[in-house]
């Protein structure tokens, strides 16, 4: 009898526990939303200031000088960007010739439009194209019987660079670009009537800058 009454128990028990609902099933977990590595997150860019250094030296000019530079960058449709460039007041190379010296101070501010790529990565190509402005000016010294003179001349200028952006956080990143510019008509450093040098036929700028954005 007992025997029977436990097999009636048992089946009793396995009758309800086949009628109780199963238990849902659990959501599958959502696939992790953050970017790829060498990925950043979308930025916004309205408004951006560079300040930091540049190399300047012309073929057959008086010789490389550094000057410091600073920009202002304004986003508009991407990937396009305006910007406004000035460099200056920095060294003054000498050019030396047998019948007298001259230091040559350059300084230049351009207008630019450039494209920025690859957004979403660490590393953005750059490429940039502008016009603007040179202005030369020449402290002669004369050997005797020469005399020095000081003089100064502004030109034009057109320009491309291309370079690149390191970001380095969500609004810093380190630039560099590298510059051909071609100055019309182009300064000429003359000692008694004979060319020793030539300044913009064509110039080399290669800038190193820290960005932020506002």
């Amino acid at each position: 009898i007992r025997t029977i009454e436990l097999l009636r128990a048992s089946a009793l028990n396995l009758f309800m526990e086949s009628n109780q609902p199963s238990p849902p099933a659990a959501a599958p977990s959502s696939p992790a939303t953050s970017p790829p590595v060498g990925l950043v997150p979308e930025r916004r860019e309205a408004v951006g200031v560079e300040a930091g250094f540049a190399v300047l030296d012309s073929v057959d000019g008086p010789g490389p000088a550094a000057i410091p530079v600073g920009r202002l960058r304004i986003s508009l449709l991407r990937p396009l960007f305006a910007r406004l460039t000035v460099a200056g007041l920095g060294t003054r190379p000498r050019v030396t010739t047998p019948i007298g010296t001259a230091n040559i101070g350059q300084n230049l501010g351009l207008i630019e439009i450039g494209a920025v790529f690859r957004r979403q990565q660490r590393l953005n190509p750059v490429v940039t194209v502008g016009a603007g402005a040179l202005y030369v000016r020449s402290d002669g010294d004369g050997v005797y019987p020469y005399r020095g003179i000081e003089d100064s001349r502004w030109t034009a200028l057109v320009d491309c660079g291309l370079g690149f952006v390191a970001l380095l956080g969500a609004r810093v990143a380190l630039t560099f670009e590298i510059h051909a510019s071609l100055a019309a008509p182009r300064p000429v450093v003359r000692f008694s009537g004979t060319d020793a040098a030539t300044i913009g036929r064509p110039a080399l700028l290669a800038t190193w800058t820290l960005m932020t954005w506002l």
